[in-house]
């Protein structure tokens, strides 16, 4: 679709369609886990008013006549969660006494096909969400690993290359393990993508007016004081990060990850730039040009940091 991989441009942006995701994840993502991360609402309540990101939500994006696109309400998705879970019991039912999984390639086939053909989530976005939902502890020598980057992080004066090493072994970016040019079975050929015969349009997003509409981010309670999803106007989209890392890398000295991670982890506390205040695990959360709340992982501190160096800055 764009280059041999199972994406499309929209508005200069990569996009990935909604049926494609369980074949670019290699069936780690389903039909139907996926739909229950859209239906996941994009706060969570804390209880007292508060409320902050869930690094589970995913959002996707419908579009229309090949003109525009908005985001779709998590609200929208519970109808197909009923659908799949409706598949999935006709087609065990439907079994022979004894089979197991007999119907487990026909309902790969269905599952996709019952999601929309008109519906994606930008390619960075997933990727991010990807990489947070992912397991970090995989094996008995990841829970040593893992004791091993606490100690060191304890330690009085940190050894900073080894807890760049132990952060490389520990956080590797999960969407570098995505198949962008997966194999398909012959029943999905021409239907992964509605427009993909005629073009994939250069679209636009919908009028901010139709966003805030279909928009499921709650409102913050008078007089609160932390408020997650706060609006920053900050109109570059791809750098509403730089700012504050610049930042963090001056008051760090260097370009070290532990080191730029610490300062950020303080700019992140005190709200500083896009963040809000949130931090979980070592994820930071801070909130897009869009609003959207997101999370700035280590891994991809890490690998924002290789670029800059790559590039000389």
């Amino acid at each position: 679709m764009n280059n041999g991989r199972w994406t499309v441009m929209i508005g200069g942006r990569e996009a990935l369609p909604i049926r494609a995701i369980p074949y670019v994840t290699a069936w780690r993502e389903s039909p139907d886990s996926i739909v229950r991360a859209l239906a996941e609402p994009a706060t969570v309540d804390c209880g007292q008013g508060l409320r902050i990101a869930s690094r589970y939500a995913l959002c996707a994006y419908q579009m229309f006549d090949q003109d525009h696109y908005k985001p779709i309400p998590a609200s929208q998705w519970k109808d197909p969660v009923i659908t799949l879970n409706s598949l999935t019991k006709r087609l065990q039912g439907n079994e022979r006494e004894g089979a197991i999984d007999e119907n487990h390639g026909p309902w790969r086939i269905d599952a996709i096909l019952s999601l929309p053909d008109n519906v994606f989530v930008w390619l960075n976005e997933f990727e991010s969400w990807y990489s947070m939902t992912r397991p970090m502890i995989r094996s008995e020598g990841d829970k040593h690993r893992l004791r091993e980057w606490q100690v060191a992080l304890e330690k009085p004066s940190p050894d900073l290359e080894e807890i760049d090493e132990l952060d490389a072994e520990l956080f590797q970016p999960a969407g570098e393990s995505l198949c962008l040019t997966a194999m398909l079975p012959p029943g999905l050929e021409g239907k992964l993508w509605r427009y993909c015969d005629k073009g994939t349009p250069e679209v636009t997003s919908a009028p901010s007016h139709v966003v805030a509409e279909v928009s499921d981010t709650p409102k913050a309670a008078p007089g609160r004081v932390i408020d997650p999803i706060r609006t920053h106007r900050i109109a570059t989209r791809t750098n509403i990060l730089d700012p504050v890392i610049d930042k963090a890398i001056e008051k760090a000295g260097s370009q070290n990850t532990a080191s730029v991670y610490q300062q950020l982890r303080e700019l992140a506390l005190s709200e500083d730039g896009p963040f809000t205040g949130k931090i979980e695990g070592s994820s930071l959360a801070y909130t897009d040009a869009e609003n959207k709340p997101k999370w700035l992982t280590k891994e991809a501190l890490q690998k924002r940091l290789r670029r800059r160096a790559e590039k000389g800055g």
